[in-house]
């Protein structure tokens, strides 16, 4: 199944890309703004349940966590967010909140206010977590998989695998840098809750 997309071909969920510098950050913006929709499609069409004044909020984030949230975050394994990037899921989340709890802009509750209310799982923290569950397993993956050929970036420097070279997994210097850097991240996330 070969599908031509703007400028560049998607195979199977692969990526080929002429120029992978210049039209990767757009790629994935692209995929970033497709997922945002199939989102609010899910919401919409559950509107009844998240909008309803009548249901308990427990019910709620059952919903949106099962259904809404999946949507968004699909195939988000493969994705290397900005920090420019990860505003528009985050946002979009925050504004399904208010209208699940029936609240505008106008109002100026705060972000931080809404999610204590709602207690729904955090985007960015799914797609951090989905994203080391991949690795993991690719990491302990005993196929030769084509993941696993593939150039992948470290650090801004774009590095391919061949004999010889060390694996990510024997790195244990930069293992223990990803583990804080995720560390403190989540202890960021767990400041703002």
């Amino acid at each position: 199944m070969i599908a031509i997309v703007f400028e560049f071909f998607i195979w199977c969920r692969i990526l080929i890309l002429p120029n992978i510098k210049a039209e990767f950050e757009d790629y994935i913006s692209k995929e970033i703004n497709k997922r945002i929709t199939c989102g609010w499609k899910k919401y919409w069409s559950l509107k009844e349940i998240v909008k309803s004044k009548d249901l308990n909020m427990h019910i709620k984030r059952k919903i949106f966590n099962t259904c809404i949230l999946p949507c968004m975050t699909y195939g988000c394994e493969s994705w290397a967010l900005t920090d420019n990037q990860r505003e528009s899921p985050a946002s979009t989340q925050t504004a399904m909140e208010r209208s699940m709890l029936g609240t505008r802009l106008s109002d100026k509750i705060r972000n931080s206010e809404i999610r204590r209310k709602t207690k729904v799982a955090d985007i960015i923290t799914r797609i951090e977590h989905l994203k080391w569950g991949w690795t993991g397993y690719m990491l302990r993956c005993k196929i030769n998989k084509w993941s696993k050929q593939v150039p992948y970036l470290t650090r801004g420097y774009l590095m391919v695998p061949k004999r010889g070279h060390q694996k990510v997994a024997e790195d244990r210097a930069q293992w223990r840098e990803l583990e804080e850097a995720f560390a403190r991240r989540h202890a960021e996330l767990r400041d703002i809750l």
